[in-house]
């Protein structure tokens, strides 16, 4: 039976969680994990930004906060895994947010 020219084989495994690749998530990062322990308050935002940037770089997820990694569309094999990573992220940084900011 021939594949029709409009199926798109899902990306393999491998190639998404490849710790090099951004879409990875390690067996121990949570979104209730907290990073660092610089809580932004509002005048602490550069040592809380910098203290963000190096968690985020240290995890391979910076490129979701600088958009460089697009979201995929709905559809697209690679959505799921982008959407956890994005969440994963935006957990982060609430977390890291003391409650008056929140």
């Amino acid at each position: 039976m021939a594949i029709p020219t409009a199926f798109q084989p899902p990306m393999p495994i491998s190639a998404v969680f490849a710790p090099n690749h951004p879409y990875y998530i390690n067996s121990g990062d949570s979104s209730t994990a907290q990073l660092f322990s610089v809580v932004l308050t509002g005048p602490n935002y550069h040592s809380w930004a910098r203290s963000m940037r190096f968690g985020l770089l240290s995890k391979n997820k910076i490129l979701f906060v600088d958009s460089a990694v697009p979201t995929p569309p709905n559809g697209d094999s690679l959505f799921q895994a982008w959407q956890q990573c994005d969440t994963l992220v935006l957990g982060w940084i609430l977390r890291s947010l003391s409650p008056e900011i929140a």
